[in-house]
C-alpha cells in the first residue's frame, strides 16, 4: 500500500500541485469511507475492502503532502520541534479517539457508530477547503514576508 500512495502521491503533485492533490486525495478518498458499514456477508465484504483500500491510500497520500508541506516550510531548526509537535497533536488524541469510539460502540451499536464516526470524518474533510488550499496550485514553500514583519531577533550576547 505504501508503494501505491507513493506513487500516487509523486504523480497527482506533479500533475496537478501539491495544495489540488492534498484536496483531491483527502476529499476524493473520503466518502469511501461510508462503504464500510455496509459490509456483510459473502459478496458485500467487497465494501470493506474497497471502502478501506481507497480511504487508506487517501489519507496516506494526504500525510505524505503534508509531511512534505511541514518539512519544507518549516525553518531548518524548527523541523524537529514542529515534527514532534504535529505527532504529539495526532498519536495524543488516539486515546480519547479509542474512547468515543468505543463508547458508540457499546451505547448504538458497531454498525451505527461506523455511520456516526465515518460520517464525521467524511463531513471533517470539508474543512480543507479553505482559500488557502483552494486558491493556488501548490502548496507555499515558504512563509511570505507580510507587512510590519519583523527582521529575526538577535541572539542575546551575555558576558560582553
Amino acid at each position: 500500500m505504501a508503494a501505491v500512495a507513493g506513487q500516487v502521491t509523486r504523480r497527482g503533485t506533479a500533475r496537478f500541485g501539491t495544495s489540488r492533490g492534498l484536496l483531491g486525495a483527502t476529499l476524493g478518498a473520503a466518502p469511501f469511507g461510508l462503504l464500510i458499514p455496509l459490509t456483510g456477508p459473502g459478496p458485500r465484504v467487497a465494501c470493506y475492502v474497497a471502502g478501506s483500500l481507497v480511504l487508506y491510500t487517501g489519507l496516506a497520500v494526504g500525510n505524505i503532502v503534508i509531511a512534505a508541506f511541514r518539512q519544507s516550510y518549516a525553518p531548518p531548526g524548527m523541523c524537529g520541534r514542529v515534527t514532534a509537535t504535529m505527532r504529539f497533536l495526532i498519536f495524543g488524541t488516539s486515546p480519547a479517539g479509542a474512547l468515543l469510539g468505543g463508547g458508540l460502540g457499546t451505547w448504538l451499536g458497531i454498525r451505527p457508530a461506523l455511520w456516526v464516526l465515518l460520517g464525521a470524518v467524511t463531513a471533517s474533510s470539508g474543512l480543507l477547503l479553505t482559500r488557502a488550499l483552494t486558491a493556488g496550485r501548490d502548496l507555499p514553500a515558504r512563509p511570505a514576508a507580510g507587512r510590519g514583519a519583523r527582521p529575526p531577533a538577535r541572539a542575546p550576547r551575555y558576558g560582553s
